[in-house]
This record gives structure tokens, sequence and C-alpha cells, in this order.
């Protein structure tokens, strides 16, 4: 009934392994149910409180399309390798289309539906040797608390952005591309020289985007 690829967008590749993925029904006390993972790597699950009659139908030949859904799940997902940080979310199921999670949403057309479910950079994150990152620390100026679950926009001189999410503490990092290395073609024959790294800067554009009486808290998370 519900199988859910993660995608990493920053390296813009299906996250294969070591998340620890959870359902459980949002009302009641149903019990908490850990996917496992398919040979595409998708992460699925099976034997879901209230959906047994999605999964063993008694008349498969009288059902000719998906019911609405019914039931409300919370989804809870950690990286057991500290990559990306913690996220809890709310899927309705059964799904009223087939396939994995946002494969079929409305918003889109199935060309250019979302590759899957993104998960954003932990602080914690090794950098890739590929690419620059900006980390720091969000606090609420109002009330000196973190900054919990804000985002971080930050705009590259060639106009591209680039996101990133705080975690529960304020702690954040945004990874992004190097810009363009400045130097010049010297000699004969031409040999491209810059200025050493460390002594090139770039202008940036940073937006917090901010709005903790809009967090909504999904129950036991």
């Amino acid at each position: 009934p519900l199988g859910i690829r993660f995608w990493d967008p920053l390296m813009d590749e299906q996250i294969r392994s070591q998340l620890n993925v959870t359902a459980r029904p949002e009302e009641g006390q149903g019990r908490k149910v850990n996917a496992y993972r398919t040979a595409s790597d998708v992460y699925a699950f099976n034997n879901l409180s209230g959906l047994r009659s999605i999964e063993y139908p008694t008349n498969v030949s009288n059902q000719t399309a998906s019911p609405s859904p019914n039931f409300s799940y919370i989804v809870e997902v950690e990286d057991l390798l500290r990559r990306y940080i913690k996220v809890a979310f709310r899927v309705g199921l059964p799904l009223d289309y087939r396939g994995v999670f946002l494969s079929g949403t409305a918003s889109s057309s199935p060309q250019n539906s979302p590759q899957g479910f993104h998960l954003y950079s932990a602080s914690t994150r090794r950098q890739p040797s590929m690419f620059a990152v900006l980390r720091g620390e969000l606090d609420d100026l109002a009330t000196g608390n973190p900054a919990a679950h804000a985002v971080l926009r930050v705009r590259m001189p060639d106009g591209k952005r680039w996101f990133g999410l705080a975690d529960e503490e304020g702690r954040i990092s945004v990874f992004m591309p190097y810009p363009v290395i400045e130097g010049r073609f010297v000699g004969s024959p031409s040999v491209f020289r810059s200025n050493p790294l460390c002594t090139q800067t770039w202008e940036l554009g940073v937006e917090v985007l901010y709005a903790p009486d809009r967090l909504e808290s999904l129950p036991h998370t």
C-alpha cells in the first residue's frame, strides 16, 4: 500500500540505504511498522494497521479503482549515517494512484513528477569535495530560542538557488557547487592561471524563511 523513494537533491540521486523508516496510524493505538527495502531500493510497507482489506482484497474482480484515502499515517525517517535531517510527514492511505509515493500527484504530469521524497543535508554531513558549504546556527531574536526548521535560501552569483533546512537546534548547512574560478590564460602555449582559491571571494544572497506559528507538530514526533 505504500512505497517511498527517497532523493538527495544535492547529488540529484536516489538514497538507497542506511535509512530507518517507520509508519504508524496518526490516530488510535496502531503499531509502528518498519519499512523494508525493495530490489530497487524503494522503502515499502506491509501490514499497516487498518489496511488489511486493501492488502488482501476478497473480491479483486470488482475493484475498478483505488478507493479514496481513509486512513492517515505518520512516516518518520532517520538517517543512520547522519547525512540527512530527521523528518516526519503525514500520508493518506490508500493512495489514489498506483506507484510509489508522489509519483502520481495531481500537481504535476507523469513526466515531471518528483523523483522522490527529498531529504536535506544535516550539519553532520561530510562535505563532498566538489561542493562548497555554508554552515551556521539560526536563533529566533524574539525568544532567544533556536530557529528550528527554518529554511535558508542561498543565491549564487549565477542566479541559481540552493536550499538548506535547519534541524531542531537551528543548525543548518547549505551545500552548493563552487562558483566559476577567476583567472586568465597566459604564455604560449596558453596556461590557465588563477589566484589561490583561498583568496577569492563571491557575493551570495541569503534569505531566511521562518514562520514558527505556522509549524504543525505531528502527534508523538
